[in-house]
């Protein structure tokens, strides 16, 4: 072999080659071997011998080399010994493996995942050791079943439970064989399908509370549907009943049998209802829905039972009706009360023609006489009043008086009887200017230097002016009154935001109330100071409350023995709208 052939090897091997050469040249000995081997650049594998060339006279003159290209065999060996290793790594990854039982010698042959499977440690077993593996009572179906596959050919399919012999613990096995009749080898397969039973187990136990919760619901739902405080039931295209619960068959006195796929729903109506019923039911059957629908039923016994109807269809999936889905309501009581409203309703008519007719019998039979008790006391004080004693005077002071008085109280009380028929009307009114045109008219029965009025900023607001007007006329009024005693009477006016309300007040510094005697502020006649030390009728406050009620507010008030007391009142808080009309002027 010349210098140039070592070119072939790979240069990291060529040294090495031209070392064997001279090994051989120099031992005298046969070398055998397989290298890769470059051939027109593409890597080969080769399997050389090399033996040394001797002369006629037994001199080593070179070496003598036979080649073969095993590149292919190779390649296979390769591929071989990585399908070996995945198939051990599958087998492991999926807990699996196989096992052979050679019945002449009764020994047991498994794979590496067999073994790992059964947590053993030798990949050639004993007979007598494997079949103590499987849990006891799984022993006999086993020989049964290796059995049956020998004589019978049935077929080996088999779940069983083992102990593995490391941890000791319990794993469940699945295991299939076939039978080699002529080597009489039995080759089987084995999986780990523990998790997999886990997984069926848990999922049996899930069925199952799923079917007792379902079974529970179903239960709860069917007695809620059933004893509901409302009727259900639902009618064909015809108006026959399909379904019905047991509170409106209860109502109607009838039992399901009697009733269920043979009466139609109108067929238990009076006549009127169920003309309403058959005008309406078609329609309700294009829609999908009515509400509120009233109708009379007649039971069984031949009552009339009044009931209201509210009702959904139930369609396919091409929108043709199925089938209704109505609940209703017993109406009896609901009759009642309206018989019972419409009977009231006529008495407060009769109430108010009543009242109409009283007012006007105060305002012209009372009035008239008072008007000629002043007029006629005030003749004999202007004509005669020379001739008069002391005394006498005195006394037609005394029946003027009180005919005034009498005439204020008619008119209270009339303006009180009138206030609930008063129809409300809104208008934007100006609060400031509203209240100082109350004070200015009010305050000139007194000395005005005696009074510090303080008005505070006060909002707009949109409400009925004359009544608004006349709360004003009594606060204000009543502070002046009950601070007129003071050396100095000082009355503020003021506002302050609670809520949704406008919330306005008159504080004054004057005689006060004890607050025990709060809640006879607002009621008719009732006074919490003489007549001699205040004059009234106890009729203003009462008329305010009134007033302020119908205007959807509220009123209180807060005081104390000598040292004054604040009436507060609320509006709501109203946007004022363009269009509402200013006040009046």
């Amino acid at each position: 072999m010349g210098r140039d052939d070592f070119d072939f090897y790979p240069p990291e091997l060529a040294e090495s080659y031209r070392a064997d050469d001279k090994e051989v040249i120099t031992t005298g000995k046969m070398k055998d071997f397989e290298e890769r081997y470059l051939l027109t650049g593409e890597e080969r594998w080769i399997h050389t011998i090399k033996v040394p060339y001797l002369d006629e006279s037994g001199v080593t003159k070179g070496v003598l080399g036979i080649f073969e290209d095993i590149t292919q065999k190779k390649q296979v060996e390769e591929k071989l010994r990585k399908s070996e290793a995945r198939l051990r790594r599958a087998e492991i990854t999926s807990k699996s493996g196989n096992w052979e039982l050679h019945m002449d010698s009764l020994k047991v042959f498994a794979s590496e995942g067999a073994v790992k499977l059964y947590g053993l440690h030798d990949e050639s077993l004993d007979y007598e050791v494997v079949k103590t593996i499987p849990l006891e009572e799984y022993r006999p179906m086993l020989d049964r079943a290796v059995i049956n596959l020998i004589k019978e050919d049935i077929p080996y399919d088999v779940e069983f439970k083992i102990r593995t012999g490391d941890k000791g613990e319990i794993r469940d096995i699945h295991s299939v064989a076939i039978y080699d009749k002529e080597r009489r080898i039995l080759f089987g397969i084995i999986q780990d399908i523990t998790e997999r039973k886990r997984t069926e187990e848990e999922i049996i136990k899930l069925n199952e509370e799923l079917e007792h919760r379902i079974t529970e619901r179903t239960t709860e739902l069917t007695d809620l549907y059933n004893n509901a405080p409302c009727g259900y039931h639902s009618l064909n295209k015809d108006g026959y009943y399909e379904l019905v619960n047991d509170t409106e068959l209860k109502w109607l006195g009838y039992d399901r049998e009697d009733i269920i796929n043979k009466v139609r729903f109108p067929d238990l109506m009076t006549e009127a209802s169920r003309n309403k019923f058959m005008e309406t039911f078609p329609a309700f059957m294009v829609r999908g829905w009515v509400h509120d629908l009233d109708f009379e039923v007649i039971r069984k016994d031949g009552t009339i039972f009044p009931i209201q109807l509210n009702a959904t269809a139930i369609v396919d999936k091409d929108g043709n009706f199925l089938r209704s889905r109505a609940s209703m309501i017993d109406h009896t009581e609901q009759k009642k009360f309206e018989r019972s409203l419409l009977e009231t309703q006529h008495r407060l008519k009769s109430t108010n023609k009543e009242l109409e007719a009283f007012s006007y019998t105060v305002s012209h039979d009372l009035k008239a006489p008072l008007r000629a008790m002043d007029g006629f006391a005030g003749i004999l004080i202007e004509d005669y009043a020379p001739l008069l004693d002391a005394e006498g005077n005195r006394l037609l002071h005394v029946i003027k008086d009180n005919a005034r008085k009498m005439g204020i109280l008619i008119e209270d009380l009339l303006k009180l009887s009138r206030l609930g028929r008063q129809e409300i009307n809104a208008f934007n009114i100006d609060m400031p200017a509203m209240v100082n045109s109350v004070y200015r008219e009010l305050v000139s029965r007194f000395p005005e230097s005696r009074i510090d009025f303080r008005l505070q900023s006060l909002p707009w607001v949109s409400s009925d002016y004359g009544l608004v007007r006349q709360i004003w006329v009594n606060l204000i009024d009543n502070a002046i009154k009950f601070s007129s005693k003071k050396p100095s009477c000082v009355i503020d006016v003021g506002h302050f935001k609670e809520g949704t309300e406008n919330v306005f007040f008159v504080r004054d510094n004057g005689a006060g109330f004890d607050m025990a005697y709060s809640k006879k502020l607002f009621g008719v006649f009732q006074r919490l100071h003489s007549e001699r030390e205040f004059e009234g009728m106890g009729v203003g406050l009462a008329l305010v409350q009134r007033i302020i009620l119908r205007l959807n507010g509220r009123v209180w008030a807060e005081g104390k023995v000598n040292e004054g007391a604040t009436f507060y009142f609320s509006l709501p808080d109203l946007l004022l709208s363009p269009s509402s009309p200013s006040s009046p002027s």
